[in-house]
């Protein structure tokens, strides 16, 4: 069995894997000061609970997009898994992906995370990856396996802290799917404008990726797989989206873990 790791800007989501399946998860805030030891304690009784000794983990892959977190990650996989951990960057040799951008070491390992593992698992196809976390992000590949570029915008949570914060009459308030379509006061007014602006926001970013690939690589549009992923996919509806798949980060870090140890 394997460890893998994604350090995200607001959680580090944990889970195992054993010949491609995810066996369990587990996740904790990101707090950039937790040390090795700190994660060794808070995630070993975790995994007992489940019945999984943590000397049965064989090998550990990192994705951070956090550079202080990445730091103290690493020093718990060297303490743990001394000669038997990598971490996902696009200047890995076996990344398996062409990164045709810009600055390639610049590119944030859970978008590769996500590419590899929608290029591996979904049939190889001109892909459009909508991940719903801090940041709702739309990534997209080609069919020869090419990261041909990315979108950016503030995530679900992202926009309604904001929101809250800088409206000086709106509460702080935590997001519940709506009831009504209009709301009749300000909680249920905040609620379905998140939910039917963010829906259609991640509506647009599909349709604008799916077009670009549609124009750039000359196939149907139908041709064009769209996969939702993340924290909040659950908390939009786009039909735009066709596959929706909470776990295909790991995917992508299982197959990257494969080719490393090929």
């Amino acid at each position: 069995m394997i460890l893998l790791i994604k350090s995200g800007n607001t959680m580090i989501n944990f889970a195992v894997a054993k010949d491609g399946k995810i066996i369990c998860t587990f996740a904790c805030h990101n707090n950039p000061f937790w040390t090795s030891d700190e994660y060794y304690s808070w995630l070993a009784p975790l995994l007992a609970a489940r019945g999984i000794p943590f000397t049965s983990l064989t090998y550990c892959v990192i994705a951070s997009v956090v550079p202080e977190t990445f730091y103290n990650l690493s020093q718990f996989a060297v303490a743990n898994f001394p000669d038997c951990f990598t971490t996902l960057s696009a200047l890995h040799p076996k990344l398996g992906l062409s990164v045709l951008l810009e600055n390639p070491a610049g590119v944030g390992s859970d978008l590769l995370a996500n590419a590899i593992g929608a290029y591996e698992h979904y049939g190889r196809k001109p892909s459009v990856i909508i991940d719903c976390g801090t940041a709702t992000t739309s990534t997209l590949v080609d069919q020869d396996g090419n990261f041909v570029g990315a979108l950016i915008a503030p995530g679900f949570k992202t926009s309604l802290l904001a929101l809250c914060q800088n409206g000086a009459q709106l509460p702080v308030m935590f997001f519940k799917k709506p009831v009504v379509v209009i709301g009749k006061n300000t909680f249920d007014a905040i609620n379905a404008g998140m939910y039917f602006g963010h829906s259609g926001m991640v509506s647009n970013l599909a349709k604008v990726s799916r077009h670009y690939l549609h124009k750039t690589l000359h196939v149907p549009l139908t041709d064009i797989q769209v996969i939702g992923t993340g924290g909040y996919i659950t908390n939009i509806e786009s039909e735009e989206i066709s596959i929706i798949d909470e776990e295909l980060l790991f995917k992508g870090l299982w197959v990257f873990y494969n080719r490393v140890c090929s």
